[in-house]
């Protein structure tokens, strides 16, 4: 007895998803799947000829883009929170967050004026300053977390009149 299928025609769809969690990395997921098409079955007018097969395709098809969807969530870009300070003259301004041991950051700002800046933590009463910097325009850098802390972004003004500071910070994975 002939096989009904052996008239089988392949086509193979292929979807792609590639999720940056910066710009050197990226993740990508292949989910590959084959729809057959039975021109036999076609040919005689069938219906339910080759239902088993596509079921299974397109069930492979959805469990395959339920991985990609679970997978574009593991890898998500941080969006950088923007800094808009207006800092009276004597006074200081901060920009706190926590961060985990070995967590990294990315900060960058511009001042109208030389203020005092630094990044710093509290370690019981002793505050810790990882990066200090007496009077500067403008900074930008790194930093990586030593320990899990709450940590602050500080600028202070000495100057006789208020200082503008506009930057961002960024998490960085």
């Amino acid at each position: 007895m002939a096989n009904p299928h052996s008239g089988h025609v392949g086509r193979q769809m292929g979807l792609q998803m590639r999720s940056h969690s910066n710009l050197r990395d990226s993740i990508r997921v292949y989910a590959v799947f084959n729809i057959d098409l039975c021109t036999a079955c076609a040919a005689r007018a069938e219906p339910m000829c080759g239902v088993g097969r596509v079921a299974t395709t397109l069930t492979i098809a959805a469990i395959s883009l339920s991985a990609l969807i679970a997978c574009s969530t593991l890898s998500t870009v941080v969006a950088p929170v923007s800094i808009k300070r207006e800092i009276a003259n004597g006074k200081m301004a901060e920009e706190c967050f926590k961060l985990a041991k070995g967590e990294r950051i990315r900060y960058a700002f511009k001042s109208s004026l030389p203020v005092a800046f630094n990044l710093h933590f509290h370690l019981g009463r002793e505050v810790v300053m990882p990066v200090k910097v007496d009077r500067t325009p403008e900074e930008s850098g790194t930093f990586a977390a030593p320990q899990a802390e709450d940590y602050c972004l500080m600028w202070t003004n000495s100057s006789a009149v208020p200082a503008f500071v506009t930057g961002e910070w960024q998490r960085l994975e």
